[in-house]
Order: C-alpha cells, then sequence, then structure tokens
C-alpha cells in the first residue's frame, strides 16, 4: 500500500433508519423550518458498476480512506475506492467514544481514543502512523476524550473531556508527554452537546477556537486569553467551528428555535454572516471547508431527509448534492485535496462511505460497508 497521510476525526455510524420530520422534532431540542435555497433537483444515484473515467488518458488514483468500522469491536482500517479493506488497529471501548483519529500536519503521527482496560479509564493515544502499537504514547487518563486535534507544528494537542457534573473542559497536552493544561470550561446539558465544543488550531497555530454551545470561544496563546466571539447565551447552540484555510474566518453551525443558519465571523470577532438556512438540533451542520476556501460542505434535514449540500464560502445559493436517507449522524463531509470532490456516509443498504463532485454529479459507492462514524469524520489519505 502507498504511504499513508491521515487527516481529522473518526468515529460512529448507527444503523440505517428513515427519518420523518415528526421522528426527528421528537429526537432533537429545537428543529427550526427550513428554508431551501438553491437548485434542489434530486441528485444522480450511485452507479457502483461503471469503472471510473480516464483523464488525459490516465486512470484516476483510486482514494484510500481511513475509516472505523465495526468488526467485532470498534477498529481502525484503510480502504480504498476498489473495496479493499486493512486493518490499522483493534480499539476499545463503544463506538461512541473509540477512534476520533487526528493526523500530525506532517501525516508521521497520529493521535486517537480508545479504552485501557488497565487503567480503567479513557486513553488519549499517540503514535507513529507506520510503526507498531509498541511504540505508542499514552498522553492522558480521562472521564473520556472527544475532538482530538494537533497544533499545526506537531508539539500538542488539544482535547475535550468531562471535568465534573454538566462540566467540559478544553485542554492541551504537549505530544511528547507531560501535563495537560485546562484552558477553558464549558457548560453543557448533555454529552452530545460536549461534542459539539469541537477545538481547532488556527492554521498559524495561535489560537484555539471552540464552542461554548451556546457561543464561541477562541483562546489566544499569546495572552493566555479567552475572547467571546459570540458570547455565551447569544445562540441558542453553536457546534464544530472549522477556520477558513487561510486563518481569516471561522465557519459553524448556528441553531436557533426557528431557522438555524450556517455562519461564519471574521478572526476578529464582529458581525456574524449567515451563509445558508440549517434545519436541525445537534448533530446537524457539520460543516467543512474545502482547502481552497472557496465552499463549505454541510449537513441539514431537508424534505423529510438529510441533506449534504454546499455553499460558496463567500456567500450565494446552495447546493444540493445528495440525500443522505438517515438519520442526522449520516454526512460528516470532507473535501479531497484539489477541493474537487467530497466525502461522505451514506445510508444504502447499510452505512456506506461515498464520493460526489463538490460541483454537483455522478455519485460513486466506495464498496466500503460497516462504517461507524459519530462525532468525527472519515479521512483521506489519498488525493
Amino acid at each position: 500500500m502507498t504511504h499513508l497521510n491521515l487527516d481529522a476525526l473518526v468515529m460512529q455510524v448507527h444503523q440505517k433508519r428513515a427519518l420523518t420530520m415528526k421522528t426527528y422534532l421528537f429526537l432533537v431540542l429545537a428543529s427550526p423550518l427550513l428554508l431551501a435555497c438553491g437548485d434542489d433537483t434530486a441528485p444522480a444515484q450511485p452507479m457502483p458498476d461503471a469503472p471510473p473515467p480516464e483523464v488525459d488518458g490516465r486512470a484516476p488514483l483510486v482514494p484510500e480512506i481511513l475509516y472505523m468500522r465495526w468488526n467485532a469491536g470498534p477498529e481502525l482500517v484503510v480502504g480504498t475506492g476498489e473495496g479493499q479493506i486493512t486493518p490499522l488497529r483493534k480499539l476499545n471501548g463503544g463506538v461512541d467514544g473509540a477512534g476520533q483519529t487526528s493526523r500530525s500536519r506532517d501525516g508521521t503521527r497520529i493521535a486517537f481514543s480508545t479504552y485501557d482496560d488497565e487503567a480503567n479509564a479513557w486513553a488519549l493515544i499517540t503514535r507513529p502512523f507506520e510503526q507498531p502499537n509498541a511504540n505508542e504514547r499514552v498522553l492522558a487518563h480521562t472521564n473520556g476524550v472527544a475532538n482530538p486535534a494537533w497544533s499545526p507544528d506537531g508539539s500538542q494537542l488539544a482535547y475535550v473531556t468531562f471535568v465534573e457534573a454538566f462540566t467540559y473542559g478544553v485542554f492541551v497536552v504537549p505530544s511528547e508527554g507531560g501535563t495537560p493544561k485546562l484552558l477553558a470550561r464549558v457548560e453543557v446539558g448533555s454529552g452530545d452537546q460536549a461534542l459539539c465544543i469541537a477545538p481547532q488550531w488556527s492554521p498559524d497555530g495561535r489560537e484555539l477556537v471552540y464552542s461554548t454551545v451556546h457561543g464561541l470561544s477562541s483562546y489566544r496563546f499569546s495572552d493566555a486569553k479567552e475572547r467571546e466571539l459570540v458570547p455565551r447565551g447569544d445562540a441558542f447552540w453553536t457546534c464544530a467551528p472549522q477556520w477558513a484555510p487561510d486563518g481569516s474566518a471561522i465557519a459553524f453551525a448556528w441553531g436557533d428555535p426557528g431557522v438555524g443558519k450556517i455562519a461564519k465571523i471574521s478572526r476578529d470577532g464582529g458581525d456574524v454572516t449567515a451563509l445558508a438556512p440549517m434545519e436541525g438540533g445537534f448533530g446537524t451542520g457539520q460543516v467543512a471547508w474545502s482547502p481552497d476556501g472557496s465552499q463549505i460542505a454541510y449537513v441539514t434535514l431537508f424534505e423529510d431527509d438529510v441533506a449534504l449540500r454546499v455553499v460558496p464560502a463567500s456567500g450565494g445559493p446552495s447546493r444540493l448534492l445528495d440525500k443522505l436517507q438517515a438519520s442526522i449522524e449520516a454526512g460528516h463531509p470532507t473535501f479531497s485535496t484539489d477541493s474537487a470532490t467530497v466525502l461522505y456516509v451514506r445510508f444504502s443498504e447499510g452505512a456506506r462511505l461515498m464520493t460526489v463532485p463538490a460541483a454537483g454529479g455522478e455519485i460513486t459507492d466506495l464498496h466500503l460497508e460497516g462504517a461507524h462514524i459519530g462525532a468525527s469524520y472519515p479521512i483521506w489519505l489519498r488525493p
């Protein structure tokens, strides 16, 4: 297999189930009414047996994906667009907490969560990606690890863990080992809300942005202070912020009892810009910024289904890419490095990994079954 290069987070996808508006209203805390925009023409259906077209006389690269599957327990695997699967590592604990893989920017190390039976606690672990498990380093034992994220220079990891009743903490820890440092405390109403905190490093490594569930904050390392970009209480809920590739702005999901939105705010704060309407409670949004900074993929409830859409980062009509035939636990979009393709989870005879052109078009089934992805996303290794 070619050299592997990891990129993000991996978790659980639940069993396929149809979702009606009535069922969804029962499941979530709030459910706005979506005023969809853009061209909602039904997307093309998968054509799994069609061979990929050649480009300039050359066959395209076969995608390689890191994701988590269920195989008598959670397991990290690498799959290809040809349906081949290579096991990476068995994990302990349930699929709700295991995995959540993150890679260092240079691609040589990974961090992930697994349950440590000897310590009777969840463990945050790092290891060189292509070396044996004996080289693993336990950085922290916690009451649950969520959303580990490498600093751009690879020297630190940020993560979220339970601190006390209805309170989670945003921590950083040296990647070579050391004492974890608490940066911020975030009050939550449930563990599902805690998954929305999702700390993310700025591209220059100077700040860490995170949801405060009812607002949005950034921790600036130069003066060791938290800045409220969206004051706590101003939003009904916020979830999973993502930096623009150039570090100039932050996109995130903003939920409201009425109409929610995919929103954007400058790194320095100021007014919040609404990019697209979004319907749904915690778990919708799932914002992913394209590497070229031109577009944002997201997940929203749409016509009694869950839809994958893309909106220009500068504003404009959104575009429907696919209906996911499932609950909000589908989706989890991520872009290819050239920003041309979106990888995501769709329910079609079980949870499956799919790709679709970001401009819309033919949907490709990667023939990778058994995916369990919840709070985190599958990771492109190639292209």
